[in-house]
């Protein structure tokens, strides 16, 4: 687990505007709910004003769950993450871990929609996914879901910490109407 906890803290953990009470609350703000595992990362935008550094990460799909993939490579998405200027892309990209991961996800081309930009801009980010905050990542770790980078063990999605992975994915279909 600290592996895979050393790759994702990293570019979901601490603060975040996006943070849910419970399962049937991310399920009913994502634009797509995936499992699947990051296979690939890569240096993206950074900005001086703010110092942001942005990277992208290559996830290859197992399930999708809810809502249909924008995607440039069919069985595939991108993530866009932000990640601290003291991480390297290259140490990530040695580090990426070999699990699955229930992803709860925004479009980036919707959000963009949703606060009104031009279509060129709305286009731009059509096949970009973000992760919906910490609560976005479930990992599978030895058959148990592990969440994010949250305080209280009581919160979404650490209340879920320790549960079978395979009957959190269940209880997702469920919060769909899928199960």
């Amino acid at each position: 687990m600290e592996a895979s906890d050393s790759f994702w803290d990293q570019l979901v953990g601490g603060e975040s505007m996006l943070t849910y009470e419970s399962l049937d609350a991310i399920v009913a703000d994502s634009h797509l709910i995936v499992v699947g595992r990051a296979t690939n990362v890569r240096e993206g935008e950074s900005y001086s004003v703010g110092g942001l550094r942005f990277m992208y990460a290559t996830v290859a799909l197992d399930d999708i769950l809810s809502g249909v993939p924008e995607t440039t490579e069919p069985g595939t998405i991108e993530l866009r993450m932000d990640y601290p200027a003291t991480t390297e892309v290259s140490d990530l990209a040695e580090s990426i871990p070999d699990h699955q991961t229930l992803f709860f996800l925004m479009n980036g081309g919707e959000l963009s929609n949703e606060k009104g930009h031009l279509p060129d801009e709305q286009e731009r980010w059509r096949y970009v996914y973000i992760p919906a905050g910490p609560g976005g990542v479930l990992r599978d770790i030895g058959g148990q879901a592990y969440g994010m980078g949250l305080d209280d063990p009581a919160d979404f999605p650490n209340d879920l910490a320790g549960e079978p992975f395979a009957e959190v994915v269940e209880d997702v279909r469920v919060a769909i109407g899928d199960g």
